[in-house]
């Protein structure tokens, strides 16, 4: 109860004196009995009211002749709760608000999981017992849950047709792994797979099912941004999580053993994100992710990667969120969370995980804002972390020891620009903390400049001129080859990468470059070489005009010496009869030779139209072409050839003029086979072409009408297959006599415009390959 009180001014307007009597009920009270006012006078008169019980009260106060009306409305008064048994937490009446006072030391304390005397504010003593006496269980407390008492993880036995087992009373011990389970990396796009027979690994042809069958696989690293990822100390691998592609947000696994990036393949794994948190827990030999975003979607899950799969550790923890500071403390074997972006702004809360449950910490001290990078000092035994304060945007440098953070005092000439997206990591060999790239706050433009922090002054180690400018990419640092790995990221004029950068202290170099050409392109398989050439350029015309190779896991990019011009109207194909790989563009054409272009000045001049089909015909050893539009943008049905010297117009009647349709060399029919296309409308119609006639032919089944479909014939199972259009990515296969609808686990993501689609049937590797713009997959039928 409290006793509050109001004043009433009294005042005598009259002509003489008077005396009032001053009255009010309970459980009002009034400080006088009565008044004596002179002519003029004013007197004031004290209202108390003597709060008991919440509600509304109403009195009258009376002065002589006068009734005042006093209403008074008595709140109750808020329970102040504490998670702190060493902190108490009352409600301050004067304040109105609730008011934290820490215990005295010394002070009786009892939680969920401990018993013991408060010290400094925590409660410390003995935990509770908690053994359920199996030896196939860690026992554990959880302050929210009580005790728990999860799986023993066993060590990982070094035969990989073995797996960890526990049984009481022995506990941990082996067993062999399951028959028929892999035993190797599995990247779906082997022909054979390690199994394990009878505890041991052999290779055995991939069997007839399982789910690396009817299904599109991404062949190589694809552009992304926004992806977390950390390095793998036990199994010396890079290991890289989901991220925002142009195809929307992912949920693939990749490692990188210092020269590849393979995809693996896990049973489980968490839903497509985008700047979630990943740390390597050294003590655990894990990979331990944590939140992230998909469009308005937060997630709050935590998981685990152990070189196989994805874990599920569902326990309690930090609320929804993403773009948090995420870093291991190798001191107390602990992942360090701060921050992040939650459901309703800005966090600020710090957490530690070490494999069994999430705890808040409660430092006095916490730096602001959340977009922060963090990583582990190890030589300082703390973490570090650098945000820009929302305010003023200027950087700032935090520590935390454990217990709280501080801001380190660094002038603004010691420290890197203002960033937002910047990436941050611990280099054991310098033994610095390393920051690299991001975007500067107001102009959002990306940097490329390397800084690092030896505990009191930020140092430039390089300003990048020799590579990109990134940010929303991911820096680790590979341990066993001593080098800083950069993946990807969101590059200049908009453009997303797959690239990957290495610095050995010195030197960025260029150790993978993913991407292909974007524009105009033309793909073929090059039999003699064993490998697929693509030849393109970003927009018609010289400029730009790029050559790569594929050979089964990357473009490799190729500096001739000639360049051919890249249009539209160019195609790639292999001339068997002559033995090489051949470019027809805007009417010329161009021999590749596996090191330089060069012109065949005796190939006779090509017919020039946009658009156009275009294959080789492998029974009589000529290259032949249909319609297309000619530069006023007219329709064409004309059916050219080429020998090899000259190019002749065989007929002039047939298919509907066209463009955008899907030409192939159909080995089974020796006749060149044509489906769909556009000419002012989609078309569906099927033809054979032998050299000399057109005929339509009537499959039972068909694909609906479309055009810009990719089209290539598999030679080992001896069937075409189409795939793509104007937004779909459906899948179907041409038999010699009908059109059958595959429909595929994964398929590319279906695009608009799919004009960029070229595809190839890799004869050496067995694979049907599709570059689409910035991908490149394979089917696995």
């Amino acid at each position: 109860s409290q006793r509050h009180s109001a004043v009433v001014t009294i005042d005598n307007l009259g002509g003489q004196s008077v005396v009032a009597p001053v009255s009010i009920g309970d459980p009002f009270a009034v400080d006088v009995e009565s008044l004596t006012l002179a002519k003029g006078a004013s007197l004031e008169v004290t209202v108390s009211l003597l709060a008991v019980t919440p509600g509304l009260l109403s009195q009258v106060l009376t002065v002589g002749p006068l009734s005042i009306p006093v209403t008074a409305e008595v709140l109750a008064i808020p329970e102040c709760v504490s998670s702190n048994v060493c902190v108490a937490n009352a409600f301050d009446v004067e304040r109105a608000m609730c008011s934290l006072s820490v215990k005295p030391e010394g002070t009786a304390c009892e939680t969920t999981c401990l018993t013991g005397t408060c010290v400094t504010g925590e409660c410390r003593g003995q935990f509770k017992f908690c053994d359920d006496h199996d030896v196939c269980t860690v026992d554990g407390c959880d302050e929210m849950n009580g005790c728990s008492h999860s799986p023993l993880d066993c060590p990982k036995p070094a035969n990989p047709c073995q797996v960890a087992a526990c049984s009481s009373p022995g506990g941990c011990g082996v067993r062999d792994a399951d028959e028929g389970s892999l035993c190797g990396v599995d990247d779906c796009t082997l022909t054979d797979v390690a199994v394990c027979i009878a505890g041991q690994c052999v290779s055995r042809p991939r069997p007839a099912t399982g789910r690396c069958r009817n299904t599109w696989v991404r062949a190589q690293l694809f552009a992304r941004d926004s992806f977390p990822m950390a390095y793998n100390e036990a199994r010396h691998r890079t290991v890289l999580f989901g991220g925002h592609s142009n195809g929307g947000w992912q949920d693939d696994t990749w490692e990188y053993d210092g020269s590849t990036w393979t995809q693996m393949f896990p049973s489980a794994s968490p839903s497509p994100r985008a700047y979630a948190a990943m740390a390597y827990d050294s003590a655990r030999k894990r990979v331990v992710l944590f939140g992230g975003a998909m469009q308005q979607t937060r997630y709050d899950d935590t998981w685990e990667w152990d070189g196989a799969t994805w874990l599920h550790r569902n326990v309690p923890g930090p609320s929804a969120r993403y773009s948090m500071g995420f870093a291991y403390d190798t001191l107390t074997h602990r992942v360090v969370l701060f921050g992040g972006n939650g459901a309703l702004g800005p966090l600020t809360d710090t957490w530690v995980y070490d494999g069994f449950a999430w705890t808040q910490l409660m430092p006095v001290h916490h730096p602001p804002f959340w977009d922060n990078v963090m990583a582990w000092d190890a030589r300082r035994q703390r973490v570090v972390l650098v945000v820009v304060e929302p305010t003023s945007r200027l950087p700032q440098t935090w520590e935390f020891d454990g217990t709280d953070w501080s801001q380190a005092a660094v002038s603004a000439v010691q420290q890197p620009p203002a960033r937002y997206s910047s990436s941050m990591v611990w280099d054991a060999t310098r033994q610095r903390v390393q920051l690299f790239g991001g975007s500067a706050p107001v102009s959002g433009a990306p940097l490329r400049d390397l800084w690092e922090w030896d505990g009191s002054t930020w140092s430039l180690v390089s300003d990048g001129a020799a590579r990109p400018a990134t940010q929303l990419t991911a820096l680790v640092y590979d341990s066993a080859r001593r080098k800083l790995i950069q993946v990807g990221g969101y590059l200049e004029h908009g453009r997303l990468s797959a690239d990957t950068w290495e610095f050995d202290g010195a030197n960025w170099a260029h150790k993978i470059e993913m991407q292909a050409p974007v524009g105009p392109v033309a793909i073929a398989y090059d039999p003699s070489r064993q490998r697929i050439v693509c030849y393109g350029s970003a927009h018609d015309g010289i400029v730009d005009a790029l050559t790569f190779e594929w050979e089964g896991s990357d473009w490799k990019r190729v500096a001739p010496i000639h360049v051919p011009p890249a249009y539209d109207s160019m195609r790639l194909l292999y001339d068997s009869a002559r033995q090489r790989l051949v470019l027809i563009t805007n009417g010329q054409t161009w021999v590749w030779n596996g090191i330089d272009w060069q012109q065949d000045l005796g190939a006779g001049v090509a017919p020039i139209r946009l658009y156009p089909h275009l294959t080789y015909d492998e029974q009589r050893g000529r290259a032949v072409m249909f319609g297309g539009f000619d530069s006023r943008y007219v329709y064409l049905n004309g059916t050219w050839d080429w020998d090899g010297t000259t190019w002749a117009q065989l007929t002039n009647t047939g298919p509907e003029e066209r463009s955008g349709g899907a030409f192939v060399y159909d080995p089974s029919l020796h006749a060149v086979v044509l489906f769909g296309g556009y000419h002012n409308r989609y078309l569906n119609d099927s033809w054979s072409f032998n050299g000399s006639t057109w005929t339509q032919l009537f499959p039972a089944n068909t694909p609906s009408a479309r055009d810009q479909s990719a089209v290539a014939w598999d030679t080992d199972r001896n069937v075409g297959l189409l795939v793509g259009s104007r937004g779909n990515s459906e899948t179907w296969e041409w038999n010699s006599s009908t059109w059958t609808q595959r429909l595929p686990a994964v398929s590319p993501p279906s695009m608009h415009d799919t004009v960029s689609w070229r595809m190839a049937y890799d004869a050496a590797r067995h694979r049907m390959t599709l570059m689409d713009s910035s991908d490149t997959w394979v089917f696995l039928p």
